[in-house]
């Protein structure tokens, strides 16, 4: 199944990447009572900016395919360019190539969508869409408005 929780994010041009940013603080929260994940962390890019990252991530329970990501960006020494492209990765774990090949992939202002073939003899078909919508504070952004032509001071998504 492919990962709707991917996203490419970038401030003044840098990945937000932990693998290559150096943790400040890290906290992770697993809530089994109201079905969420909370991640909040405060880190270093290599372009020196340091920025406070809080995640939470939902799924339903009752419907496996409903699910929720909410991403909030807080630089803290800074003013930052943000730029943000959420999409869906067929191969999050780099192991599914053998069982899937992506055949077609879109991505819009506002949603995305992956098709997928199966290698088997007889194929199957996968289709995976989302939708998303991009807050600054608690105002939507057009989403034909391009979010690395501004400035921000605290991003949710």
């Amino acid at each position: 199944i492919p990962d709707w929780t991917a996203l490419d994010i970038r401030l003044d041009g840098t990945a937000l990447d932990l693998a290559t940013a150096q943790v400040i603080s890290y906290r992770r929260e697993l809530n089994l009572r109201e079905g969420y994940i909370k991640r909040e962390c405060q880190l270093k890019l290599p372009n020196r900016l340091d920025v406070l990252v809080e995640t939470t991530r939902f799924c339903h329970d009752q419907q496996a395919q409903l699910g929720a990501v909410r991403y909030s960006i807080t630089p803290l020494n800074l003013p930052v360019q943000l730029s943000i492209s959420p999409f869906l990765d067929a191969d999050p774990d780099g192991e599914t190539g053998e069982v899937w090949q992506e055949v077609s992939r879109q991505n819009g202002a506002a949603e995305a969508y992956l098709n997928l073939r199966s290698n088997e003899k007889n194929s199957r078909y996968l289709c995976a869409g989302m939708r998303y919508a991009i807050f600054q504070d608690a105002y939507k952004l057009a989403s034909d408005q391009p979010e690395s032509a501004q400035r921000f001071d605290h991003y949710l998504l």
